[in-house]
């Protein structure tokens, strides 16, 4: 096997009989090594003029992202440095929170302001709906044969009806966060005796009127984004089997986000049935595997 280190150097490492070789490179990175290494779908090894070691048809497809819209603004009281927390859950909807420091400049500056003054930290929070699932998928295509080239990947976010309208259902259980009293706390005062308002980062708010399910997914589709928990693209029992190999003299393809859905479990359950908003327990797994593999 060769393969390079971060600081560019390539190494050649020989395998005992039997061996193994144990990656674990991510959703995306994980069909995209398959494919370099000659195993994937006949047709985009041979474009590339890759050597077909194993037609894999399933390779680099059932590529999911949950799609997430957030809305961030300034306030006015000082908040507390957090990533990401969980707000809400439902069974379609994630609802997080965050906030962090933005160091602002005004285009002019103050005479009031001594020059080391002139970059003000403005206190931003963040709110963000994410939807479970999803049921759109998209697929991974290679950019070329280079290794250090990303590959071409689509999430096909709005492929699945449902998904839409979840992501409506999302967008309003943020308009009803935002109507409580505690958020309230976070408004200005509106200018001219106007009803107290946020302070939103680069214009982007909510609809005017959150019952309108056309305005509600017009602004969905502007503002969607990824939340990089993005899984599939090596799906266990399609590319990769039970015991997390890819089927081709000795590799073992640890995927830590191997399946069609965004879900991960511990060690001694079946990891299809178990849900998760994030793939942080995927770690926990593979070690369990390591240590299953090498006791």
């Amino acid at each position: 096997m060769v393969y390079t280190d971060l600081q560019g150097r390539r190494h050649h490492v020989m395998l005992r009989p039997r061996g193994e070789v144990i990656l674990s490179v991510g959703a995306i990175g994980s069909p995209q090594l398959l494919m370099l290494s000659g195993i994937g779908p006949n047709h985009s090894l041979i474009r590339w003029g890759i050597p077909v070691a194993h037609h894999l048809p399933a390779d680099c497809n059932a590529m999911r992202d949950n799609p997430r819209n957030a809305l961030s603004f300034v306030s006015p009281i000082r908040l507390p440095l957090s990533l990401i927390q969980v707000v809400v859950i439902t069974t379609n909807v994630f609802l997080e929170a965050a906030s962090n420091f933005l160091p602002f400049t005004p285009r002019s500056c103050s005479s009031f302001l001594a020059p080391r003054y002139s970059s003000i930290p403005l206190n931003i929070a963040s709110v963000m709906a994410k939807i479970s699932g999803p049921l759109s998928s998209g697929s991974l295509r290679l950019a070329s044969s280079n290794v250090c080239d990303n590959p071409l990947v689509g999430f096909n976010y709005f492929e699945e009806g449902l998904d839409l309208q979840r992501y409506v259902e999302g967008v309003r259980l943020v308009a009803r966060v935002f109507r409580t009293s505690a958020m309230g706390q976070i408004k200005f005062p509106g200018q001219r005796f106007k009803e107290r308002e946020f302070w939103y980062l680069d214009d982007v708010r909510l609809p005017a009127n959150v019952s309108n399910d056309d305005a509600v997914s017009e602004f969905y589709r502007k503002t969607v984004s990824t939340i990089w928990h993005y899984h599939g693209g090596c799906v266990m029992e399609e590319v990769v089997d039970a015991q997390w190999g890819a089927g081709h003299q000795g590799r073992r393809w640890l995927h830590l986000l191997a399946f069609a859905r965004d879900q991960s479990s511990s060690h001694g359950h079946d990891a299809r049935s178990v849900k998760k908003s994030s793939p942080s327990l995927s770690l926990s797994l593979a070690g369990d595997i390591l240590v299953d593999a090498f006791p």
